[in-house]
């Protein structure tokens, strides 16, 4: 039972995470503003654990971008896998030894250094110019109601599931 109930809680996020990029989109809304794949893997990794975190990182970006093309395959959701995949990680690692907020804290900013690393070592594979630097500083900028909105909303959600379901 447990087994089924991680696994559907895992798929609910990461569809969730799919859905919420969709209708920011059809909002108006870049993802790379609101950063709605984000959560899935911050808040399983909080809710669910590490392993959990982690692959629900690897897969909704993925997943979002052969279903939708949002984000484009390359290089912005083989970038994200990385930056999500540690996203849910931190989250599920770190998040009973210092608390919610510097957990989330932690793992926006590691995540976010995995994907400049990411970007680093797989612009010459898949052939890009790409400034790293710059793009990094792009996306922090670009990305800060993202990050204010996860700022707020993960640790009201975590503490408002936890509540409801007592864990």
């Amino acid at each position: 039972m447990k087994r089924t109930r991680l696994l559907t809680l895992s798929s609910l996020l990461i569809s969730g995470g799919i859905v919420a990029g969709i209708s920011f989109h059809a909002m108006g809304i870049g993802g790379q503003v609101a950063l709605p794949l984000h959560y899935p893997p911050l808040l399983a990794g909080y809710l669910l654990g590490w392993r959990r975190g982690l692959v629900v990182g690897l897969i909704t970006p993925l997943l979002s971008a052969l279903l939708t093309g949002m984000p484009p395959m390359i290089p912005s959701a083989v970038l994200m896998v990385f930056e999500c995949a540690v996203y849910g990680l931190t989250a599920g690692l770190l998040r009973n030894k210092i608390g919610v907020y510097p957990t989330l804290l932690t793992a926006l900013i590691l995540g976010r250094l995995a994907w400049g690393i990411s970007l680093w070592m797989l612009t010459p594979v898949l052939g890009l110019q790409i400034p790293v630097f710059a793009a990094l500083l792009t996306a922090l900028m670009v990305g800060i109601p993202g990050i204010i909105g996860q700022m707020i909303i993960v640790p009201l959600l975590v503490a408002r599931i936890e509540k409801i379901y007592g864990e």
